[in-house]
């Protein structure tokens, strides 16, 4: 590295290593990991929107070779998932899960960007009393954006094509197909991430409310949703 920089420097180490505060008096063991990974995750959001936002706009204005490779990273953030956590039994989880009492994933204004980005958001879902009035600008900012399913439309006019059904029954314009089906790759992405959630969450808590108010079966409800329905619909109809 150049002269005065350093790897700890470069990333911020030392201010990283002090953000793990976790809130039980106990001092559990497994709550470290628990506050460690869901930041994890909120650092993985980030750069899945900023892949997401460079999608968009190569489907916009660019390369729709680029935004396929792109949406390929894009699937490889969403399978970093959450399978450390299923190292922590449900004894473990309990002992600290009374301090986040009030705190839920259902507030990561991130993910709830992620939605918005992808076409696949919920109104209701954006007016989180936990929200800073930061993270409601980000939202307010976003919503007016492109979406990567609108931006996707948009190319496909201006490749010429106007049909899904056409472009795979025709066999045309081979790039524009590989976006979508890196497209249906990373929804199926998210439904298996949904799924897991689902899955770990019931192993950990079995069918009690979680801590943002709503039980394992709102999560497998969740999982089965879609965020590009007509891309799974086309291959029914070819």
């Amino acid at each position: 590295m150049g002269e005065g920089i350093t790897y700890g420097g470069v990333l911020r180490i030392d201010d990283l290593l002090k953000l793990q505060r976790p809130l039980s008096a106990e001092n559990v063991h497994d709550e470290l990991q628990y506050v460690i990974i869901h930041q994890c995750s909120e650092l993985w959001f980030k750069l899945l929107l900023h892949e997401l936002d460079a999608v968009v706009d190569e489907l916009l204005t660019g390369d729709v070779g680029q935004a396929a490779r792109l949406l390929r990273r894009s699937i490889k953030i969403v399978g970093l998932g959450f399978s450390l956590m299923e190292t922590m039994t449900a004894y473990d989880y309990a002992r600290f899960r009374h301090s986040l009492t009030g705190g839920s994933g259902f507030q990561s204004a991130q993910f709830r960007e992620v939605e918005i980005a992808l076409g696949c958001h919920r109104p209701e879902t954006l007016n989180q009393k936990a929200f800073s009035e930061e993270e409601r600008a980000r939202i307010a900012a976003r919503l007016q954006k492109p979406n990567l399913w609108t931006a996707f439309q948009e190319a496909m006019r201006r490749c010429g094509v106007h049909d899904l059904r056409e472009m795979y029954a025709s066999g045309v314009n081979q790039a524009l197909r590989d976006v979508s089906e890196e497209m249906s790759a990373l929804d199926n992405a998210l439904v298996l991430w949904r799924t897991h959630h689902a899955v770990m969450a019931e192993r950990a808590i079995g069918q009690k409310v979680g801590t943002g108010g709503e039980g394992v079966e709102y999560l497998y409800r969740m999982a089965r949703t879609r965020c590009f329905p007509e891309l799974l619909a086309v291959r029914t109809q070819l």
